[in-house]
């Protein structure tokens, strides 16, 4: 027997409820992928907050997907944290010819 339209409704939470469970966050990116990403959305008429959560869906059900994307992931922390370190050693040397 299927079900009603009232037990379908009750089986989904409401958008309000959806919006409870929302968070908020920062994300820093490059200028080139911000355009790239406000561009693709903005074709698709989604958010980026909305494609990075499909993202995310669609590579925690495609365990090959999922180890390409973090290859990726990692290979970009490893040069933020090295220009990270060229950066503060640069700033550094200006502050100890200053003083």
């Amino acid at each position: 027997m299927a079900d009603t339209p009232e037990r379908e409704l009750q089986k989904h939470p409401t958008a309000t409820e959806k919006e409870k469970k929302l968070v908020s966050f920062t994300l820093r990116v490059e200028d080139s992928v911000d355009k790239g990403l406000k561009s693709l959305c903005t074709q698709e008429n989604i958010t980026k907050e909305t494609f990075l959560e499909a993202a995310y869906l669609v590579c925690i059900e495609n365990e090959l997907l999922m180890q390409q994307v973090l290859e990726v992931a990692i290979a970009r922390r490893q040069e933020r944290r090295a220009t990270g370190i060229v950066r503060r050693a640069k700033s550094m040397t200006r502050y100890l010819q200053v003083n």
